[in-house]
């Protein structure tokens, strides 16, 4: 399995909203962008070459003046051997689908701007969920910075390893009797202790 897509970044900030960018487009461009709640940014399958076609000269790729064209390619298993190296990259888990909490929303009035937003402890997860977590990222409106859900053995082995540049809040359970009941191991909300922007 194969699946590539280019996405439409910005190289520095923009004075409007995704939507509004979207909105601009031709129908038969948009019905064409890959539809998925934790997709920021303007993104299409390349293989669609029309609409790519459209959109580099839309968002005047050529000249690199304000944004430029990211691509990504997810393979699976039977495909690795064909590359000389690969990242690989945590599984997502969904604020409001795979997860429960409480987020402060961003000080700035647009809400397409992150600062001051802030998850609240403790996140409640299912345990039918809980069972299959070991390091996974967790999307959230407004999710910067980098924020990690992982598995207690996970955690004892960033400890162990000398890893102190997070810090851990638990996890409740939504069914606490039915993980207590399945003895699901404890999870963790993992943040970057000290950020440095530039």
């Amino acid at each position: 399995m194969r699946y590539e897509t280019a996405a439409y970044v910005p190289m520095k900030p923009i004075s409007c909203e995704y939507d509004e960018i979207i909105e601009m487009l031709p129908g038969k461009i948009k019905k064409e962008l890959v539809k998925d709640s934790r997709q920021i940014y303007v993104t299409v399958e390349t293989s669609k070459k029309d609409v790519v076609k459209y959109l580099d000269i839309f968002f005047n790729i050529k000249e690199r003046e304000v944004f430029k064209k990211n691509i990504l390619l997810e393979v699976d298993k039977s495909e690795i051997d064909n590359f000389s190296h690969f990242s690989i990259m945590p599984g997502t888990l969904e604020m409001g689908r795979d997860i429960m909490g409480d987020i402060i929303r961003p000080a700035c009035s647009k809400d397409a701007c992150p600062v001051g937003a802030r998850l609240l402890s403790p996140l409640r997860i299912t345990t039918k969920k809980a069972k299959k977590v070991g390091f996974y990222k967790l999307y959230r409106p407004w999710g910067q910075p980098c924020e990690l859900i992982i598995a207690s053995q996970v955690k004892t082995l960033f400890e162990s390893e000398g890893i102190k540049g997070l810090s851990y809040e638990p996890c409740t359970f939504t069914d606490k009797d039915i993980a207590k009941e399945r003895n699901i191991e404890p999870l963790y909300l993992a943040r970057i202790k000290h950020k440095i922007y530039n």
